[in-house]
């Protein structure tokens, strides 16, 4: 199967390229996508991990937007294409803070609105068995250098030997390492089928948790909470994803040892 991943040098895709089936995959960067529009019309499936940093706080624009631009490309193709969306186009949760995905729509922030944006531009551009958008939740990794939960997290505890939240200790969010988000798309890419699925653990994990099981590996450190905000909590259903594409589900136990090897690469041991 000729499979395109997009955005090569991204966090997400730089962990799809460490999969075995990463060799039968061809990387590129948006602008090496661009200069070979023949390859993506004779691809069999389009994964695009690529999303211009403006559009993360920005208004909408058409210009930055990489999934229209390839969409663009291949509408007249056979290529199935792979969009990565996030959870951020449902906006806050429901009371039991389980989204499933025909929850209403209805962002409160710019990522979210423009995310939502592409889903809906794309929707107009391919034919729905060849558009699959998976609406992820928050995918973690090592990642101290990167403005996210997790990189946060990390980046505090190294430099000044504290995890500070701005959330209550009891809040709820659903947490999917990378490696888990890469197998996953690993056995969506063998067998793509359109449609909007939930990405995530299904699970809901406490900040507190979180940072137990970081200052236990890593050794040392303390929380500090700032807030006691319970806002942003939520919880993604993804028995649709699951059903689909026969995903083995991600465990409590699987969160505790990958949170485990943040910590331990956090230190500079390798796993």
């Amino acid at each position: 199967m000729s499979t395109i991943i997009i955005g090569k040098n991204s966090f997400l895709a730089s962990h799809l390229q460490k999969r075995d089936a990463a060799v039968e995959w061809e990387f590129l960067t948006h602008q090496e996508a661009f200069d070979r529009p023949n390859d993506l019309k004779n691809a069999e499936v389009i994964v695009n991990c690529a999303y211009h940093p403006d559009l993360h706080f920005g208004e909408y624009d058409a210009d930055k937007d990489t999934d229209f631009a390839i969409a663009s490309l291949i509408q007249n193709s056979t290529a199935h294409y792979i969009m990565m969306s996030s959870r951020m186009v449902y906006g806050p949760a429901p009371y039991d803070l389980v989204i499933n995905e025909d929850y209403e729509l209805e962002p409160d922030s710019q990522y979210g609105k423009n995310k939502l944006i592409i889903e809906k531009t794309l929707q107009n551009i391919l034919p729905p068995k060849r558009l699959t958008i998976l609406r992820m939740s928050n995918i973690f990794g090592f990642e101290p250098d990167r403005p996210r939960f997790f990189g946060q997290m990390i980046t505090s505890l190294k430099n000044e030997g504290v995890i500070r939240f701005d959330i209550a200790p009891e809040s709820q969010r659903d947490f999917l390492s990378v490696w888990a988000w890469a197998g996953y798309i690993e056995q969506i890419i063998r067998a793509p089928e359109g449609g909007i699925f939930n990405i995530s653990a299904g699970f809901g994990t406490t900040p507190q948790e979180l940072a137990d099981i970081l200052i236990k590996e890593y050794g040392s450190g303390e929380v500090v909470y700032t807030d006691t905000s319970v806002e942003g909590q939520f919880i993604l259903n993804v028995r649709k994803a699951m059903r689909t594409f026969e995903l083995t589900p991600y465990t409590q136990m699987d969160l505790l040892t990958d949170v485990e090897k943040v910590a331990r690469l956090c230190l500079g041991r390798e796993d």
